[in-house]
C-alpha cells in the first residue's frame, strides 16, 4: 500500500511498532510531519504512543465492526459487569435466532405441527 494515499479517519493494517512482529489494525489520527503516522483503538481512550513509520503500512481494512473491542477494554478497566451483560445479550439472541428458526411461523403451520405430533403423522 503507498502511504501517500493513507489519509486521517481510514482504518489501516500495519506492523506494530510496540510489538514487532506483530499486526495492528487501527486508525490513522494524523500524517506528522517526519511522515511517520499516529494511530489509535477505536475502543482505546488514547492515542498510541509509538508512531507507525511509513514502510510500515501494510494495507487498508475493509471491514469494520464498530465497538467490537469495547468487551476487551471493558475487561482491562476491570469492569466486568458490561463483559456479562454483553455476554448475556448474546446468549440471548442465540437462543431466539434458534428457536424462531426452527418453530413454524404460521398459526396454520402450528396446528398442523400439533397434530402431526398427537396422531404420528408428518406433513
Amino acid at each position: 500500500m503507498a502511504p501517500e494515499r493513507v489519509r486521517p479517519g481510514q482504518v489501516v493494517v500495519v506492523e506494530d511498532p510496540a510489538r514487532p512482529g506483530t499486526l495492528l489494525v487501527h486508525r490513522v489520527v494524523r500524517r506528522n510531519a517526519d511522515g511517520t503516522f499516529t494511530t489509535k483503538g477505536d475502543a482505546n481512550g488514547s492515542e498510541d504512543q509509538a508512531a507507525v513509520p511509513a514502510a510500515g503500512v501494510r494495507g487498508l481494512a475493509r471491514l469494520r465492526v464498530p465497538k467490537v473491542g469495547l468487551p476487551a477494554l471493558w475487561l482491562r478497566e476491570g469492569r466486568t459487569l458490561p463483559v456479562l451483560g454483553a455476554f448475556a445479550a448474546l446468549i440471548a439472541l442465540g437462543r431466539l435466532a434458534r428457536a424462531t428458526g426452527t418453530r413454524p411461523r404460521h398459526a396454520a403451520l402450528i396446528a398442523l405441527d400439533r397434530q402431526a405430533r398427537t396422531t404420528g403423522t408428518r406433513r
